[in-house]
């Protein structure tokens, strides 16, 4: 059961009957937390392919092919809702098809999910948007009944955020946007981000995560900083999760930091796409990552790493790419 990437040793143990489908399960939540959803959707179904009674590949299926915080309802073509439609919903049909002698949390995390894939068919973004509210109220409910489950609290944090993507903040007021529901994520995320270190827990990749694009448009970025420093290299082949950090380090100052995570991004970055090809969503992540190497390098003086990202940059976008 070899794997080309190098992912760390997260587990998530479902309701599964082989450990490889454990195994892929835990590959493909990663990867959801490291924002490369098409690369979680082989991960699931490869799940499903050896455990086809396991609901949790499903659910793993219908999640890594909705909308997210780089990617919501409204910045997808009509193609991409489509496919998000039809691949989530019967998805999560199947998922809730399985859900006989299940945890309660497997099945509290499968119906809420259920809210955001209301049908196959392509509606109205209004209504798309408020299927992703009810996503979120549904979390809400769940995370109630197990506050201290991390993948839970992860989860509800993403749900509340994806509402209301890159608009949790008022920067000019410096206050929380109206309408966003971003002293409830931060206070979710601070609370298990607390309860791992009162009980030296490992840290959690998609907490993580989360708290730092909570943070990162706060007037107290600086807040993520620990958060940052933990996700360093925490996830070594999730080019995304390698380059998170930096979105704190640059705003704080620590540009040489930026600078040491983007270059380890960009290197995951490569080892993927040399394996998975350019033809892919992913390839929006490289790039930002590049840019971040850039935007760090400009602000430290360094010429060599900015050029060197710049034409990187270049080589990658080929005419076919930037004509898609």
């Amino acid at each position: 059961m070899s794997y080309s990437f190098e992912l760390g040793g997260y587990s998530r143990p479902v309701t599964v009957a082989s450990p490889e489908a454990q195994t892929w399960f835990d590959r493909g939540l990663v990867w959801c937390y490291g924002f490369n959803h098409e690369e979680a959707v082989e991960c699931f179904r490869r799940a499903a392919d050896i455990d086809p009674t396991c609901a949790m590949a499903y659910w793993g299926i219908a999640f890594a092919s909705g909308p997210f915080y780089n990617l919501p309802w409204k910045l997808m073509s009509e193609s991409e809702a489509r496919t998000s439609l039809d691949t989530g919903y019967n998805s999560i049909q199947q998922a809730l098809g399985l859900l006989d002698d299940h945890p309660p949390v497997e099945e509290g995390l499968i119906c809420a999910l259920s809210r955001r894939f209301q049908s196959d068919q392509l509606v109205d973004i209004d209504v798309l948007q408020g299927w992703d509210d009810a996503y979120a109220d549904a979390m809400r409910k769940v995370h109630k009944r197990f506050p201290n489950d991390l993948d839970v609290i992860a989860l509800f944090a993403e749900a509340m955020m994806t509402r209301t993507p890159w608009k949790l903040w008022d920067i000019h007021n410096r206050i929380p946007s109206d309408g966003a529901d971003t002293l409830e994520v931060i206070a979710v995320l601070e609370g298990g981000l607390g309860y791992v270190s009162k009980n030296r827990l490992q840290p959690h990749l998609g907490m993580l995560h989360m708290y730092l694009h909570a943070l990162e448009m706060s007037p107290t970025p600086e807040k993520a900083l620990g958060a940052a420093d933990q996700l360093s290299g925490l996830c070594p082949d999730a080019g995304h999760l390698q380059h998170m950090p930096a979105h704190i380090y640059v705003i704080c100052g620590r540009y040489h930091d930026a600078i040491a995570v983007s270059e380890k991004a960009i290197s995951a970055d490569e080892k993927f796409l040399e394996l998975a090809g350019y033809d892919n969503f992913y390839i929006t992540s490289m790039c930002h990552d590049l840019h971040m190497m850039m935007y760090a390098s400009m602000f430290a003086g360094r010429y060599e790493p900015a050029i060197t990202a710049a034409e990187t940059m270049i080589r990658t976008l080929t005419a076919d790419l930037r004509g898609v």
